[in-house]
């Protein structure tokens, strides 16, 4: 054996073998346990590590036959006392017997156990034999061996944790990657179930229509009424299908031009019928001495906008109420309103309302139970889509509430 090795190069090596990615903890320890002979220059040694509460099992040595091999706890050896006792047993022919048997098979009498500790827990022992020259083990042998003791299971632990962690991570990636898989089939399950249902809708919707000519006087509010039911039932289907579309950016705009009273009075159009079962007042932006105001968006997308605010105002205004529709023109931006009488809203709710499937206001009205919080969601996403803003104002609780949205508009003549 090298005479010159030393405690440091001793945990040079400990570090260097703790770290090598091609040994497993077993041929780990087996290499640790052997620099620590060199360096303590013992002939035999051993690790044993606690298998639950019953046994000690060999997991090194310098003895290979033994590695492997198993003794209860409840036995009177060495090993058993140092577990039992959570402190290190030194004997030699000069030292009292502490109440523990050794068997033979040792070239000296001299033997030194240390407690392997774990987070303040036994998990183990080091046991040294055989040292060279006259076998006895040093105040100063028996100090390294303690110390090296713990730097050596630490070591295997800091690894063994390392290789817990990639192990984990590498898990997390793997189920990571299976979510987004099944996100992805989900979506276009949804996207396909939503996209499915507009057809039959839309058929129901055009033969209620038709039926509306055919149907006696006395008949005729129920299929007003049915048809109410189509169309917000198809705005929602549409409003689920757009919204995904939106936040994928896979809904592509068509841009025109746009004059903001024609866009406005068409809107207001497509909501007569929803309103007069209500007897709700519509009044629009004036008929005539009306500057126009052009501005680019997607004629469609900006009408589903109109029309979900419209019927969002209907929903909740009182039966015989006023919804009042216009536009005004600053610079570049256009400005929208779309004003109620409703039961307004609550500041602490102004920006929620517009998250997807959030619904404010009181659970058991009989219009909220046909909301699906998916209208304002599609608004603002749309509006944003044309670089605008969507904000709402309500004086107070009671008051009615004012839907306003921007879009940049092209500046008149001599302004641009």
């Amino acid at each position: 054996m090298n005479k010159d090795h030393s405690i440091l190069e001793t945990l040079a090596s400990i570090t260097a073998i703790s770290r090598d990615p091609a040994l497993n903890d077993q041929a780990k320890l087996q290499r640790l346990l052997e620099s620590l002979c060199l360096l303590i220059k013992a002939e035999k040694a051993s690790i044993m590590l606690k298998r639950g509460n019953r046994f000690l099992e060999v997991v090194a040595s310098t003895r290979p036959e033994i590695i492997g091999m198993r003794q209860a706890l409840s036995c009177d050896t060495p090993s058993c006392w140092v577990i039992r006792n959570k402190k290190p047993l030194y004997m030699d022919k000069c030292t009292g017997n502490p109440g523990v048997a050794c068997k033979g098979g040792y070239r000296t009498d001299a033997f030194f156990l240390a407690p392997i500790f774990s987070a303040n827990r036994v998990m183990g022992v080091l046991s040294m034999t055989d040292k060279e020259g006259d076998g006895l083990f040093s105040p100063k042998d028996r100090e390294t061996i303690l110390l090296l003791a713990g730097v050596i299971i630490s070591a295997i632990e800091n690894q063994t944790l390392n290789e817990r962690l990639k192990k984990q991570r590498r898990q997390l990636e793997k189920k990571n990657k299976q979510l987004q898989e099944y996100e992805k089939i989900r979506q276009e399950f949804f996207n396909l179930l939503v996209h499915d249902l507009k057809a039959p809708i839309a058929e129901v919707v055009a033969n209620l229509d038709i039926l509306s000519y055919t149907t006696t006087e006395e008949n005729l509010a129920f299929v007003e009424g049915a048809q109410s039911s189509c169309e917000i039932m198809f705005r929602m289907v549409s409003n689920l299908l757009d919204i995904t579309r939106l936040e994928n950016k896979m809904l592509k705009l068509i841009p025109e031009r746009l004059e903001a009273t024609d866009l406005l009075r068409e809107a207001l159009s497509m909501i007569h019928g929803q309103a007069k079962i209500k007897k709700i007042r519509i009044e629009g932006p004036p008929e005539k001495n009306v500057q126009p105001c052009f501005f680019i968006g997607d004629r469609g997308i900006l009408l589903r906008v109109f029309q979900n605010l419209l019927s969002n105002a209907v929903d909740h205004s009182p039966e015989g109420g006023l919804i009042s529709a216009g536009y005004e023109q600053t610079g570049s931006t256009l400005l929208f309103h779309i004003d109620d009488n409703g039961p307004g809203i609550d500041p602490q709710d102004r920006e929620k309302i517009f998250d997807k499937y959030v619904q404010v206001g009181d659970r058991k009205d009989a219009i909220q139970r046909h909301s699906t919080g998916l209208g304002l969601s599609f608004c603002r996403l749309a509006v944003e889509a044309h670089k605008g803003r969507i904000f709402v104002e309500s004086r107070k609780v009671g008051s009615g509430s004012s839907f306003r949205f921007t879009l940049p508009c092209i500046p008149p003549a001599g302004e641009a």
